[in-house]
């Protein structure tokens, strides 16, 4: 897959046909109710993330994340709405132990 294809991914997944770009709604109608076929484009994008064994997607996506704060503050927001997830990220970095210490291990 090429870098070309993944920005591709990336900016369909972040496209809503409904209302423009990111970061508006991906939902037609009722905003609490996703459009099934998002629901099917995001988990088949979930996937193919998730199960490439290079794991390139996965590092252009984490360069996204770090090139794009308005994302990446949205990304942080909807994880921290769950408390495990909100829970376990902020103890992968270390939050509170020495914060920059750690995020300067993992780079």
């Amino acid at each position: 897959m090429t870098r070309n294809d993944i920005k591709k991914l990336i900016q369909e997944a972040f496209t809503d046909n409904v209302y423009g770009k990111y970061p508006y709604s991906h939902r037609e109608g009722d905003e609490e109710q996703p459009t099934q076929d998002y629901e099917e484009e995001w988990k088949s994008f979930s996937d193919q993330l998730i199960n490439n064994p290079k794991r390139d997607e996965v590092i252009e996506l984490a360069k996204l994340l770090v090139k794009n704060k308005d994302i990446l503050a949205d990304c942080l927001e909807v994880m921290g709405t769950s408390k495990s997830l909100g829970s376990a990220l902020m103890r992968e970095v270390g939050f509170g132990d020495h914060l920059s210490d750690k995020l300067e291990d993992i780079a």
